[in-house]
């Protein structure tokens, strides 16, 4: 018996021995290992995880919230009437299939992971999030050729046909990649908004596009504003948001329809508190941004009244899940998660205007 105890045992720990290198990308800790066996057991066993339902798109109301934004490095659960969920996204709900050729999807998605810029796997995880979206507002903290590997890899391998601009603002690049099968770029102006007066510490990336899936005279038409906010003066930086917003329609498109993607430092709750924000939509609203699932910094922002291509859908792309990995894997490849929203390839049959009582301190060169 003795004997039958050993050689159980030893088999035990061959097999263990086995699986523990098999996943060695996988595994930095003991936590992980733990982690990732719990996972194998549950899909092993057919159980199937109770996440919670997509958050509704709804607004909470300011008088409820705190209007304190939450430090990039040093997350913390915002002080919310509504709690940030403590579980993952569901992944069923996190990219919802589009009517083909009807709807373009538009990401914004901070790029600051643990892994090395020279990783081919981390490429190729970057690579099949971004494929999710047609248009996609990259922050990337001082890699780069981080996207330009990311569009090579994406071409090279036929998974689109990809192309971006960029520009670099001190320890940043900013960039925007989209896929020319469904996003044409007007090649006459793509810009970084000139802040004389320095009240943002990154200015503004902005490009002009169009969807392709219509007739031209038909087609949506938008400009995409990529931005992050510096976390010591983030609350500072949201109260210029309205000037942005002016500047950018009054560039010499007059485009109503101006999407202001990026990473706002700080949760809708406190987005609700700015000023024009009763003009204001957003994609995210009660939800965690990050990948820990702990703080909510990451949006898209657009004037309710103009933008009535929002179909409504929109969400945050749980990567985690969909690329079936752990978390301390997930934490090589971004911090952050994609958050995105869903618009229809047609203009509205009726669209405002952002309305203005004063001039913007901006200028557009």
């Amino acid at each position: 018996m003795k004997r039958f105890l050993k050689t159980l045992v030893l088999a035990l720990l061959l097999v263990a021995g086995a699986w523990a290198l098999y996943h060695r990308d996988e595994i930095h800790s003991v936590s992980d290992a733990l982690s990732l066996a719990r996972q194998h057991f549950i899909e092993e066993a057919g159980i199937e995880s109770s996440l919670e339902e997509e958050a509704p798109l709804t607004q909470p109301s300011s008088s409820q919230l705190s209007s304190t934004p939450v430090a990039e490095d040093q997350p913390a659960l915002p002080r919310a009437a509504i709690p940030f969920r403590q579980v993952s996204i569901n992944s069923a709900s996190s990219a919802p299939a589009a009517i083909e050729g009807e709807t373009i999807r538009v990401a914004s998605f901070k790029i600051h992971g643990k892994g090395k810029l020279n990783d081919r796997k981390r490429i190729q995880n970057l690579s099949e999030i971004i494929r999710q979206f047609d248009v996609v507002a990259i922050q990337d903290d001082d890699q780069l050729d981080m996207t330009s590997q990311i569009v090579n890899y994406l071409n090279q391998n036929n998974l689109g046909n990809y192309r971006f601009v960029d520009r670099r603002d001190r320890n940043r690049t900013f960039a925007i990649v989209f896929d020319q099968d469904s996003i044409a770029l007007d090649h006459s102006h793509w810009y970084s908004v000139n802040d004389p007066d320095r009240l943002l510490t990154h200015e503004p990336l902005v490009a002009w596009f169009r969807a392709r899936n219509a007739p031209a005279d038909e087609a949506f038409t938008f400009t995409l504003a990529n931005l992050e906010l510096d976390a010591e003066k983030a609350e500072q930086e949201l109260g210029h948001l309205a000037d942005l917003f002016l500047a950018i329609r009054e560039d010499g498109r007059s485009e109503d329809d101006v999407l202001i993607a990026g990473n706002f430092k700080c949760g809708d709750e406190v987005l609700v508190e700015t000023k024009g924000s009763d003009l204001l939509n957003w994609v995210v609203a009660g939800r965690a941004t990050n990948t820990e699932s702990t703080a909510q910094m990451d949006n898209i922002i657009f004037n309710r009244q103009a933008t009535v291509e929002y179909t409504g859908k929109s969400g945050v792309y749980d990567f985690m899940s969909r690329l079936n990995t752990t978390l301390a894997s997930a934490l090589t490849i971004s911090k952050s998660m994609p958050v995105w929203g869903e618009f229809s390839v047609r203009e509205g049959e009726s669209s405002g205007r952002i309305s203005s009582t004063s001039d913007s301190p901006y200028r557009i060169e």
